[in-house]
């Protein structure tokens, strides 16, 4: 670094890091001085100096950056998500209205089909009869009397999944409150499982034990809804790193009401976390897990999204 910016006249500062005496790794500052003598540089004078604080208040300050940057992108999805959740919802609605009506509508000409069928074969007219069974081949009436209810009865089914999806995303989507308010717990969970779907379902099997008798809980449900949806998708990358996507995982939510707290557990079968890892889990800034993914803020919207009477468990 030195000869690198040793030829010219100006001067330079180099920032590098060193080891003390006592092996501890510290940023330095090097301001270097050339002294010449008839243009020919006789030598050099340096001050070095401690940086290693100033270098961890900067990087405090480009996480900090990153996070509010990452807020700020999640606030602005949330509300794209929201109109796009209301653009969906109302063709949705008359698209099963409609399925329902062609539903009822098919079964009422399949009777009345069959009725006029039999009323014909009573008649004895053999020629109308005959008419009606070349009718009823060319039609391939069987085949739709078989094929048509299940089309349609899929068709319904699809489009309730929409609406859950829908309605999902417009619960998850909601702005932060400055407030805190009630919310069902496992509600919020089940919306947010739908949403991270597709982080989970080519990983794993996503099981919920939720209880029956939850109180309704005081919280900030956006923050709640981000957690638990960066846990999840975390579950997925650590069985993804364990299994290289060969074998699903399972990741399991749990809610239970203990001695006047509401407990979540999220547990998975995944890599997990080393001991050292696993003793920093509550330290702001904590580096990224090496699973090849971006880096993970779960710990930290963790401990902001944690609330009274409440205590969220992970391994």
């Amino acid at each position: 670094m030195m000869q690198e910016k040793m030829p010219g006249e100006a001067n330079f500062t180099l920032e590098y890091q060193g080891y003390r005496k006592d092996k501890q790794l510290i940023w330095i500052r090097n301001i270097i001085t050339k002294v010449f003598d008839n243009d020919r540089l006789i030598r050099i004078r340096g001050v070095f100096l401690d940086i290693t604080e100033e270098k961890n208040h900067e990087t405090e300050r480009l996480e900090m950056e990153s996070q509010l940057k990452h807020a700020q992108k999640m606030e602005a999805i949330g509300q794209l998500a929201a109109g796009i959740a209301h653009e969906i919802n109302t063709p949705s609605q008359f698209v099963g209205d409609n399925l329902n009506f062609i539903q009822d509508a098919m079964n009422d000409s399949f009777s009345y089909i069959s009725t006029l069928e039999a009323l014909l074969k009573e008649s004895g007219n053999e020629s109308a009869v005959s008419a009606m069974q070349s009718a009823h081949e060319e039609q391939d009436i069987d085949f739709l009397n078989d094929e048509l209810p299940q089309a349609i009865e899929q068709s319904i089914d699809g489009i309730a999944r929409i609406s859950k999806i829908v309605s999902a995303m417009k619960e998850f989507s909601h702005p932060g409150l400055e407030n805190k308010q009630k919310i069902d717990l496992n509600h919020a969970i089940e919306s947010t499982v739908v949403v991270a779907r597709n982080e989970w379902k080519y990983l794993a099997d996503v099981h919920l034990e939720m209880a029956e008798d939850l109180p309704m809980v005081n919280c900030f449900p956006g923050e709640i809804n981000q957690t638990i949806l960066n846990m999840i998708v975390n579950s997925a990358h650590a069985i993804e790193a364990k299994t290289a996507g060969e074998d699903k995982g399972n990741i399991t939510i749990t809610t239970t009401a203990e001695e006047g707290q509401v407990v979540i557990e999220i547990a998975d079968d995944g890599i997990g976390m080393d001991e050292s890892v696993r003793n920093r889990v509550f330290e702001h800034f904590l580096p990224p897990r090496k699973w090849g993914k971006e880096p993970d803020r779960d710990y930290q919207l963790l401990i902001q999204s944690l609330w009274k009477n409440t205590v969220v468990r992970w391994w």
